[in-house]
């Protein structure tokens, strides 16, 4: 994990997502949506459910600061889960 990450900057219920990200160590981690909702204290928006966009868009919060921690989203919908993974790109900094 990039030592320079402060994750304290987001301005919403996705904190624990958020820092549960920062401080993993794995290179991927799957999360069903009822964990999520549990995470961040209640149920995700209706387009995190039914469009894998809402995990995608960069001018999202707080996609955007995953992304920025080197994290890439893939929500599937059949399986009720998201998974997130390491971006090889950007790495761990």
């Amino acid at each position: 994990m990039p030592s320079g990450h402060k994750t304290r900057d987001v301005p919403s219920r996705y904190q624990p997502l958020v820092d549960l990200l920062a401080t993993c160590e794995q290179e991927e981690i799957v999360l069903t949506f009822k964990a999520i909702a549990a995470l961040i204290g209640g149920p995700l928006p209706e387009g995190a459910i039914l469009g894998s966009g809402w995990w995608t868009r960069r001018t999202r919060q707080p996609v955007a600061r995953w992304r920025a921690m080197g994290w890439r989203a893939r929500a599937e919908r059949d399986h009720l889960r998201v998974i997130f993974t390491r971006d090889a790109e950007e790495g761990r900094g």
